[in-house]
């Protein structure tokens, strides 16, 4: 899925909004769930997923008989629903936003290798210098360093 048709099904979630609530006409739930599954089916992420579920959730109230009412006729009902589908919105917009970002570069100088001792013990380079026993720099410097065991 492209990030332009998965904004189109968020855009179509806010329309959603307008048919309810209440129970309201068959077509409305229908069409809330078609455009949630059409979401659930593409690999967007957990946070997409986990942000789609609240916004299934929250329009199976909208559209059910009671849950909706509240003591404000559904007003603060419907600023949560609509507060969920902009946070879906959001989610989206970042995975895409992720998916499409350079990977970052790596740090330069020397690399290093993580080394066992004789017994098998992993040796932490963080805790060990350059040269000791145990730990050798990759590239040019690894011939220097007299390590025995490479994990």
């Amino acid at each position: 899925m492209k990030e332009q048709q998965a904004l189109r099904l968020c855009e179509a979630l806010w329309e959603s909004v307008n048919l309810g609530p209440g129970p309201a006409a068959p077509v409305a739930v229908t069409q809330a769930q078609g455009i949630i599954e059409a979401l659930r089916s593409a690999p967007l992420g957990r946070d997409v997923h986990a942000k789609l579920f609240a916004v299934e959730k929250r329009f199976e109230g909208w559209f059910s008989e009671r849950q909706w009412r509240g003591d404000d006729e559904g007003v603060f009902f419907r600023l949560t629903l609509q507060a969920d589908i902009s946070n879906l919105e959001s989610s989206v917009e970042m995975w895409f936003s992720y998916r499409h970002a350079e990977p970052a570069k790596k740090p330069a100088g020397p690399a290093f290798e993580l080394y066992a001792d004789a017994e098998g013990t992993p040796q932490d380079p963080a805790l060990s210098r350059p040269g000791d026993v145990g730990v050798a720099e990759t590239g040019d410097q690894a011939s220097k360093a007299p390590a025995r065991h490479r994990l």
